[in-house]
């Protein structure tokens, strides 16, 4: 319930988190899921301890075009530039962390765009994509 929880009483969790995390590419998990549940989390709560009307929500996270995508709302506004600094890093991380294994790996292409390391590769170029 909205302006009824009390400063210290954050909503989120980290298996809320979790589940949306767990749905990432096997690779991206074991590389960094853990870390990024954290640091998602340790944001989410300080913000939501803050300012207890506000209540963080995900939205969706994903890959996407060979990259991470987390989407999300309800995030005060001083802990706005903080939640952006978190997911820009697992964003360029994960352009770099094959999706299969975790290992690094280069972005390719192969009617998908993914990034893979070299085991995985078996032989695809590295691309450089207009976005990255």
């Amino acid at each position: 319930m909205f302006g009824t929880r009390k400063a210290g009483d954050a909503m989120i969790t980290k298996e809320y988190i979790k589940d949306w995390v767990f749905e990432l590419p096997d690779g991206w998990v074991k590389a960094f899921g853990d870390d990024l549940v954290n640091d998602l989390y340790d944001v989410a709560a300080r913000a939501e301890n803050a300012h207890t009307d506000y209540e963080f929500h995900i939205v969706q996270i994903k890959e996407k075009f060979g990259q991470l995508r987390v989407y999300y709302a309800s995030i005060p506004i001083p802990f706005y530039d903080e939640i952006e600094k978190v997911i820009d890093y697992y964003t360029d991380l994960s352009e770099k962390t094959c999706v299969v294994c975790g290992k690094e790996g280069c972005m390719t292409f192969d009617g998908w765009y993914r990034p893979l390391c070299e085991e995985h590769r078996k032989g695809k170029e590295c691309i450089k994509c207009q976005w990255i």
